[in-house]
């Protein structure tokens, strides 16, 4: 039998290490040759960003956009309006000084009773019919040098013919005349005199044609007379009693 051949007990070590250097050589080969393709691959460049987004949130925002404008034109609509229609202030008026009205004199009346009324009526004609009460009245006036008497007044005291201070004008009595009816005849009136040639409480005594209105109207012109007051002995009496008698005339009224 022939000797077996000579192996070295170094052989398999070096075998094993061979191994494996191989294998790491063929892993780096791989590792470097993926490395290269790595490297050398084109990269995916990404489209640059934009500002515009999603076309649901574009609306949006462009609806918030229109109705942000739609308010500041409607608010400026609105200021525009007010400085319109606000106008500057005129400045204060000068104060003016009140217009005082003159008082107007009123139509002073006293309100008799019925048997007063009825004893004047009774005076009134015993002097128009030329009886002894009136002609004694008008005799002891007259010789007194005073005012004649002409009948007691409606509240019993002594009456005198009136003496005028200034006749009224026809102007000043046609404006209480009766607007229907007569206006011709006579109406006569007993007033008290006062201050001012002034008389007031005036009464309706008579008047012709009865039922007329004229005596009416002869007490409510009565304001705007002015009458002398009545001589008594050597002086005139402010609040004696006179008659005062308006005949009215197709030309005029007469005193």
């Amino acid at each position: 039998m022939p000797p077996a051949p000579f192996e070295s007990s170094f052989t398999q070590p070096i075998s094993l290490r061979r191994r494996a250097m191989g294998f790491v050589l063929a892993v780096a080969a791989n590792l470097l040759l993926l490395l290269m393709l790595l490297t050398l691959a084109p990269r995916v460049s990404h489209p640059p960003p934009t500002d515009r987004e999603p076309s649901v949130f574009a609306l949006t925002r462009e609806r918030e956009a229109d109705t942000t404008r739609a308010k500041a034109t409607t608010q400026q609509k609105r200021t525009a309006t007010a400085k319109a229609v606000q106008r500057p202030k005129a400045p204060p008026a000068a104060p003016v000084a009140p217009i005082v009205p003159q008082p107007v004199p009123a139509l002073n009346m006293m309100i008799v009773s019925k048997d007063v009324l009825d004893a004047t009526d009774s005076a009134m004609r015993t002097k128009h019919e030329g009886g002894d009460s009136g002609a004694q009245s008008a005799d002891a006036g007259a010789a007194g040098g005073g005012s004649p008497g002409v009948g007691k007044a409606p509240n019993g005291e002594q009456m005198y013919a009136a003496e005028w201070y200034r006749e009224p004008t026809d102007a000043e009595l046609a404006f209480y005349l009766p607007k229907t009816g007569r206006r011709y005849g006579w109406g006569e009136i007993a007033c008290r005199t006062v201050a001012n040639y002034r008389v007031e409480d005036c009464v309706e005594i008579g008047q012709s044609p009865p039922g007329s209105g004229l005596s009416g109207a002869v007490r409510q012109a009565a304001w705007q007379f002015r009458v002398r007051p009545p001589r008594i002995g050597d002086k005139r009496v402010i609040g004696a009693w006179v008659s005062i008698r308006i005949t009215y005339t197709e030309s005029g009224a007469t005193h």
